[in-house]
């Protein structure tokens, strides 16, 4: 199988998974029990968490060289000839009790070991949003080996009775918006550049729109056509966001889009991989409130 082929199958093995975590989100009973253990990042974990998971990896058995996830962050050996996947398996699993949407992220790097390489190695990206409808944001292009995102264009598809049914194509964000959605706002505590810059927002007429999921959260900025995702770092409330299952493939899919995806010194594409649990900062969206954010939070 060659590249374009692979890369592919990935494709469609995260859409059929996406199918199975639906299905498993809305007919298994209490998927947000905890089942007594932690992931590698000190986190309670949910029986949701686990079976999603376990979805996923079954899903890419074969199709891929290496996988690690959230929940695993360890690479694991698939079988497959090609590529290293990362995955948030369900984003937003400790607001899952209220009923809340949550989301499945999904990066392909091509690369031969994950750590040393950057965002910029990612091959393809998307983000599964299971809410009222399941909804998936997904890369599109020609080239399906391209790293580069000059060919690339963001759509969403639809769960239609077990089907995907492509909804909006070529999606955009705008330079400019009104919508906000403000994470980590402990850090305001410490950090007056960001508690000038909320109070900016809101001084603004800015709305507020935000769940406290990051998947929800960024998938809005697609739908509306804009908006800002900011999740600051200071010493008093540190990085909560892991780069290669997170931001980097959120980063990529907001760049293609024409949105602006900020780190803590640059853009979240050229930040070089440390760690299987490296963590970031992370500001997505509208070009112009991400320069802004850049502003206050180096003043």
């Amino acid at each position: 199988m060659d590249k374009q082929q692979s890369l592919i199958s990935i494709k469609d093995a995260l859409l059929s998974a996406a199918v199975s975590i639906s299905q498993i989100l809305r007919d298994s009973g209490d998927v947000s029990m905890g089942v007594g253990s932690q992931n590698a990042f000190g986190e309670h974990q949910l029986r949701a968490d686990l079976l999603s998971n376990e979805e996923l990896f079954t899903s890419l058995r074969g199709k891929c060289r290496f996988a690690l996830s959230e929940e695993n962050p360890v690479p694991q050996e698939m079988g497959g000839e090609h590529f290293v996947v990362t995955f948030d398996p369900l984003d937003g699993s400790s607001i899952i009790d209220t009923n809340f949407s949550v989301g499945t992220i999904f990066g392909v790097w091509d690369v031969e070991n994950i750590i040393g390489a950057s965002g910029r190695d990612l091959v393809f990206a998307a983000m599964v949003i299971y809410g009222s409808r399941t909804t998936v944001l997904l890369e599109e292009k020609s080239d399906w080996t391209a790293k580069s995102i000059e060919n690339s264009t963001v759509s969403t598809y639809t769960l239609t009775r077990g089907e995907w049914v492509k909804t909006r194509e070529n999606l955009k964000i705008a330079n400019k918006t009104k919508l906000f959605a403000p994470a980590n706002l402990r850090a305001q505590c410490k950090h007056d550049g960001y508690k000038n810059l909320v109070r900016h927002w809101e001084d603004q007429g800015f709305t507020l729109r935000y769940t406290g999921g990051l998947a929800p959260d960024t998938y809005q900025i697609f739908i509306k056509g804009s908006g800002i995702f900011s999740s600051p770092v200071t010493e008093s409330a540190p990085a909560k966001l892991r780069l290669l299952y997170e931001c980097a493939p959120i980063a990529r899919l907001i760049e293609i889009a024409g949105g602006e995806a900020y780190g803590v010194n640059g853009p979240v594409l050229d930040i070089v991989v440390d760690g299987y649990e490296h963590k970031s900062a992370l500001c997505v969206g509208s070009a112009e409130e991400v320069r802004r954010f850049i502003e206050f939070m180096n003043n």
